[in-house]
Protein backbone atom coordinates (compact mmCIF):
# COMPACT_ATOMS: atom_id res chain seq x y z
CA UNK A 1 0.00 0.00 0.00
CA UNK A 2 3.06 2.20 0.22
CA UNK A 3 2.21 3.26 -3.86
CA UNK A 4 -0.96 4.02 -3.18
CA UNK A 5 -3.97 6.29 -1.72
CA UNK A 6 -7.10 5.43 0.32
CA UNK A 7 -9.75 8.19 0.12
CA UNK A 8 -12.45 7.58 1.75
CA UNK A 9 -15.38 10.07 1.00
CA UNK A 10 -17.69 11.09 4.68
CA UNK A 11 -18.13 15.18 4.15
CA UNK A 12 -21.49 16.03 4.78
CA UNK A 13 -23.23 12.76 4.68
CA UNK A 14 -23.18 9.84 2.21
CA UNK A 15 -25.72 11.49 -0.45
CA UNK A 16 -22.63 14.59 -0.73
CA UNK A 17 -20.07 11.88 -0.71
CA UNK A 18 -21.43 9.67 -3.58
CA UNK A 19 -21.79 12.83 -5.40
CA UNK A 20 -17.59 13.68 -4.77
CA UNK A 21 -16.48 10.36 -5.94
CA UNK A 22 -19.56 10.11 -8.51
CA UNK A 23 -18.12 13.09 -10.56
CA UNK A 24 -14.92 11.92 -10.15
CA UNK A 25 -14.95 8.61 -11.86
CA UNK A 26 -17.18 10.74 -14.23
CA UNK A 27 -14.05 12.82 -14.97
CA UNK A 28 -11.71 9.66 -15.68
CA UNK A 29 -14.19 8.25 -17.91
CA UNK A 30 -14.17 11.50 -20.26
CA UNK A 31 -10.32 12.00 -19.84
CA UNK A 32 -10.13 8.25 -21.37
CA UNK A 33 -12.91 8.77 -24.18
CA UNK A 34 -11.16 11.25 -25.91
CA UNK A 35 -8.09 10.18 -24.67
CA UNK A 36 -6.98 13.03 -23.30
CA UNK A 37 -3.36 14.33 -22.42
CA UNK A 38 -3.86 15.20 -19.04
CA UNK A 39 -4.72 11.89 -18.21
CA UNK A 40 -0.93 11.20 -18.11
CA UNK A 41 -0.95 13.83 -15.57
CA UNK A 42 -3.08 12.78 -12.40
CA UNK A 43 -2.89 9.75 -10.28
CA UNK A 44 -4.32 6.64 -11.47
CA UNK A 45 -7.60 5.35 -10.42
CA UNK A 46 -6.55 1.39 -9.19
CA UNK A 47 -10.04 0.65 -8.01
CA UNK A 48 -13.41 2.39 -6.55
CA UNK A 49 -16.37 1.67 -4.93
CA UNK A 50 -18.68 1.19 -1.58
CA UNK A 51 -17.70 0.20 1.97
CA UNK A 52 -20.33 -0.94 3.84
CA UNK A 53 -21.35 -2.48 6.75
CA UNK A 54 -23.70 -4.93 6.90
CA UNK A 55 -24.71 -7.52 10.23
CA UNK A 56 -21.48 -6.72 11.69
CA UNK A 57 -19.66 -6.80 8.75
CA UNK A 58 -17.77 -4.84 6.52
CA UNK A 59 -18.13 -4.96 2.69
CA UNK A 60 -17.19 -3.96 -0.43
CA UNK A 61 -19.00 -3.54 -3.83
CA UNK A 62 -17.04 -1.87 -6.38
CA UNK A 63 -17.99 0.92 -8.48
CA UNK A 64 -17.35 2.56 -11.50
CA UNK A 65 -19.70 5.37 -10.90
CA UNK A 66 -22.68 3.68 -13.78
CA UNK A 67 -25.44 2.34 -12.27
CA UNK A 68 -26.45 2.24 -8.81
CA UNK A 69 -25.01 -0.58 -6.15
CA UNK A 70 -27.83 -2.33 -4.35
CA UNK A 71 -26.25 -0.66 -1.49
CA UNK A 72 -26.84 2.63 -2.18
CA UNK A 73 -30.29 1.87 -4.36
CA UNK A 74 -32.10 0.45 -0.88
CA UNK A 75 -31.12 4.45 0.19
CA UNK A 76 -33.70 5.81 -2.15
CA UNK A 77 -31.37 8.88 -3.02
CA UNK A 78 -32.25 8.25 -7.02
CA UNK A 79 -35.85 9.97 -8.08
CA UNK A 80 -35.47 10.18 -11.35
CA UNK A 81 -34.81 7.40 -14.07
CA UNK A 82 -31.60 6.58 -15.45
CA UNK A 83 -29.53 4.74 -17.69
CA UNK A 84 -27.51 1.59 -17.22
CA UNK A 85 -24.44 3.38 -18.87
CA UNK A 86 -24.77 6.60 -17.30
CA UNK A 87 -23.32 8.40 -14.26
CA UNK A 88 -26.38 9.03 -12.14
CA UNK A 89 -23.96 10.38 -9.41
CA UNK A 90 -22.06 12.41 -11.88
CA UNK A 91 -21.87 16.07 -12.69
CA UNK A 92 -25.38 17.10 -13.79
CA UNK A 93 -26.61 15.43 -10.97
CA UNK A 94 -24.45 17.01 -8.59
CA UNK A 95 -25.58 20.47 -9.88
CA UNK A 96 -29.49 19.75 -9.32
CA UNK A 97 -28.23 17.96 -5.79
CA UNK A 98 -26.23 21.51 -5.10
CA UNK A 99 -29.83 23.36 -6.48
CA UNK A 100 -32.23 21.30 -4.03
CA UNK A 101 -29.76 22.45 -1.19
CA UNK A 102 -29.48 26.03 -2.15
CA UNK A 103 -30.65 28.80 0.17
CA UNK A 104 -31.75 26.01 3.16
CA UNK A 105 -30.58 25.88 6.24
CA UNK A 106 -28.95 22.50 7.67
CA UNK A 107 -32.11 22.10 9.65
CA UNK A 108 -34.42 21.60 6.62
CA UNK A 109 -32.13 19.43 4.27
CA UNK A 110 -32.87 16.23 4.19
CA UNK A 111 -30.60 13.82 4.94
CA UNK A 112 -29.42 9.98 4.10
CA UNK A 113 -31.65 8.42 7.70
CA UNK A 114 -31.18 4.43 7.98
CA UNK A 115 -28.25 4.38 5.63
CA UNK A 116 -25.10 4.80 8.36
CA UNK A 117 -22.35 2.88 7.24
CA UNK A 118 -21.56 3.60 3.92
CA UNK A 119 -18.94 5.17 2.56
CA UNK A 120 -17.86 5.53 -1.17
CA UNK A 121 -14.43 5.16 -1.52
CA UNK A 122 -11.39 5.73 -4.33
CA UNK A 123 -7.68 3.92 -4.25
CA UNK A 124 -5.34 5.39 -6.34
CA UNK A 125 -1.85 5.60 -7.07
CA UNK A 126 0.79 7.44 -5.50
CA UNK A 127 1.86 10.57 -6.81
CA UNK A 128 5.45 10.75 -5.64
CA UNK A 129 7.70 14.10 -5.97
CA UNK A 130 8.12 17.11 -3.71
CA UNK A 131 5.64 19.66 -3.48
CA UNK A 132 5.78 23.27 -4.87
CA UNK A 133 6.87 25.39 -1.52
CA UNK A 134 9.95 22.41 -1.26
CA UNK A 135 11.60 23.47 -4.02
CA UNK A 136 10.46 27.49 -4.55
CA UNK A 137 13.74 28.87 -3.67
CA UNK A 138 15.93 26.35 -5.26
CA UNK A 139 14.39 26.86 -8.65
CA UNK A 140 15.53 28.86 -11.25
CA UNK A 141 13.85 31.68 -13.09
CA UNK A 142 13.96 29.10 -16.61
CA UNK A 143 12.12 26.01 -13.86
CA UNK A 144 9.49 28.49 -13.13
CA UNK A 145 9.03 29.59 -16.62
CA UNK A 146 8.84 26.30 -17.62
CA UNK A 147 6.47 25.37 -14.69
CA UNK A 148 4.24 27.79 -15.44
CA UNK A 149 3.65 26.30 -19.22
CA UNK A 150 3.29 23.33 -18.45
CA UNK A 151 0.48 24.00 -16.10
CA UNK A 152 -1.16 26.71 -18.74
CA UNK A 153 -0.88 23.38 -20.98
CA UNK A 154 -2.73 21.20 -18.95
CA UNK A 155 -5.23 23.72 -18.07
CA UNK A 156 -5.66 24.11 -21.83
CA UNK A 157 -7.14 20.30 -21.57
CA UNK A 158 -8.82 20.12 -18.99
CA UNK A 159 -10.71 22.85 -21.21
CA UNK A 160 -10.87 21.24 -24.34
CA UNK A 161 -12.78 17.98 -22.49
CA UNK A 162 -16.52 17.80 -23.66
CA UNK A 163 -18.53 18.55 -20.90
CA UNK A 164 -21.48 15.39 -20.04
CA UNK A 165 -24.24 15.36 -22.90
CA UNK A 166 -27.14 17.00 -21.65
CA UNK A 167 -29.54 15.06 -23.18
CA UNK A 168 -33.66 15.15 -23.27
CA UNK A 169 -33.63 12.49 -20.09
CA UNK A 170 -31.75 14.71 -18.01
CA UNK A 171 -33.53 17.92 -18.81
CA UNK A 172 -36.83 16.16 -17.94
CA UNK A 173 -35.09 15.94 -14.46
CA UNK A 174 -34.16 19.30 -14.28
CA UNK A 175 -37.58 20.59 -14.52
CA UNK A 176 -39.34 18.32 -11.88
CA UNK A 177 -36.42 19.25 -9.39
CA UNK A 178 -36.53 23.14 -10.30
CA UNK A 179 -40.69 22.48 -9.87
CA UNK A 180 -41.23 25.27 -12.67
CA UNK A 181 -44.42 26.86 -12.68
CA UNK A 182 -46.56 26.96 -15.84
CA UNK A 183 -43.70 24.40 -17.67
CA UNK A 184 -41.80 28.33 -18.85
CA UNK A 185 -38.92 27.50 -18.87
CA UNK A 186 -38.07 27.01 -22.54
CA UNK A 187 -40.08 30.55 -22.93
CA UNK A 188 -37.89 31.87 -20.67
CA UNK A 189 -34.80 29.97 -22.24
CA UNK A 190 -35.73 31.38 -25.53
CA UNK A 191 -36.12 35.00 -24.84
CA UNK A 192 -32.76 35.07 -22.99
CA UNK A 193 -30.74 32.74 -25.27
CA UNK A 194 -29.50 31.75 -22.43
CA UNK A 195 -28.22 27.64 -22.58
CA UNK A 196 -30.20 25.52 -20.41
CA UNK A 197 -27.41 24.04 -19.08
CA UNK A 198 -26.49 27.54 -17.20
CA UNK A 199 -29.91 28.08 -16.89
CA UNK A 200 -29.86 25.41 -14.08
CA UNK A 201 -26.15 27.34 -12.72
CA UNK A 202 -27.87 30.87 -12.93
CA UNK A 203 -30.91 29.29 -10.54
CA UNK A 204 -28.59 27.68 -7.97
CA UNK A 205 -26.69 30.78 -7.90
CA UNK A 206 -29.87 33.19 -7.49
CA UNK A 207 -30.79 30.96 -4.25
CA UNK A 208 -27.53 30.76 -2.61
CA UNK A 209 -27.70 34.54 -3.29
CA UNK A 210 -30.98 34.54 -0.29
CA UNK A 211 -29.01 33.49 2.26
CA UNK A 212 -25.26 34.71 1.96
CA UNK A 213 -25.03 37.19 4.56
CA UNK A 214 -26.43 34.79 7.62
CA UNK A 215 -23.79 32.03 6.06
CA UNK A 216 -20.94 34.41 5.77
CA UNK A 217 -22.13 35.82 9.44
CA UNK A 218 -21.72 32.21 10.68
CA UNK A 219 -18.29 31.41 9.13
CA UNK A 220 -16.90 34.13 10.67
CA UNK A 221 -13.51 35.77 10.71
CA UNK A 222 -11.32 36.86 8.56
CA UNK A 223 -14.66 38.03 7.14
CA UNK A 224 -15.30 41.71 8.52
CA UNK A 225 -18.63 42.58 9.57
CA UNK A 226 -18.55 46.23 7.54
CA UNK A 227 -18.32 43.72 4.14
CA UNK A 228 -20.63 41.42 4.81
CA UNK A 229 -23.27 44.10 5.61
CA UNK A 230 -22.72 45.16 2.05
CA UNK A 231 -21.94 41.93 0.32
CA UNK A 232 -25.70 42.54 -1.20
CA UNK A 233 -24.21 45.44 -2.96
CA UNK A 234 -21.55 43.59 -4.85
CA UNK A 235 -23.69 40.89 -6.15
CA UNK A 236 -25.67 41.25 -9.50
CA UNK A 237 -29.56 41.05 -9.51
CA UNK A 238 -29.07 39.43 -12.76
CA UNK A 239 -26.43 36.45 -12.23
CA UNK A 240 -26.92 36.22 -16.48
CA UNK A 241 -24.82 39.36 -16.91
CA UNK A 242 -21.86 37.38 -16.21
CA UNK A 243 -22.76 35.17 -18.81
CA UNK A 244 -22.70 38.15 -21.46
CA UNK A 245 -24.43 35.69 -23.41
CA UNK A 246 -27.32 37.53 -24.69
CA UNK A 247 -25.71 40.94 -24.65
CA UNK A 248 -22.57 40.57 -26.10
CA UNK A 249 -22.23 37.30 -27.99
CA UNK A 250 -24.68 35.66 -31.25
CA UNK A 251 -23.41 31.98 -29.77
CA UNK A 252 -23.63 30.91 -26.35
CA UNK A 253 -20.53 30.07 -24.86
CA UNK A 254 -18.87 26.40 -24.61
CA UNK A 255 -19.16 24.87 -20.73
CA UNK A 256 -16.29 23.48 -19.51
CA UNK A 257 -15.87 22.40 -16.10
CA UNK A 258 -13.52 24.06 -13.91
CA UNK A 259 -11.97 23.99 -10.84
CA UNK A 260 -8.46 25.01 -9.76
CA UNK A 261 -6.53 25.87 -7.61
CA UNK A 262 -3.03 26.48 -7.36
CA UNK A 263 -0.99 27.59 -4.25
CA UNK A 264 3.08 27.14 -3.04
CA UNK A 265 1.66 23.94 -1.69
CA UNK A 266 0.69 21.92 -3.81
CA UNK A 267 -2.03 22.11 -6.92
CA UNK A 268 -5.29 20.72 -7.49
CA UNK A 269 -7.50 20.50 -10.27
CA UNK A 270 -10.79 18.97 -10.16
CA UNK A 271 -13.90 18.80 -12.44
CA UNK A 272 -16.70 19.32 -10.09
CA UNK A 273 -17.23 23.18 -9.79
CA UNK A 274 -19.17 24.83 -12.80
CA UNK A 275 -17.67 28.04 -13.90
Amino acid sequence: MADCVVKIFVEEGLESSLYGLGTELEFYSSLSKVNSPLKNHIPEILASGILYLENGTYKVVPWDGKGVPDAIGKCNLISWNYREDDFPFGIWSKKQFEYKRAGKSVCELKTSDGCTGIWPYVITKRCKGKIFAQLRDTLTWEDMLNLASFLGEQLRNLHLLPYPPFDDLTLSSFKQKMELTNGCMEDFLCKSNIPVEWEFFIRTLAEKKKDVASRLTNWGDPIPGTLIGKVDEYIPDDFAKLLHVYKVFSVAHHLFFFGCDIFCFGKDISWWNLY
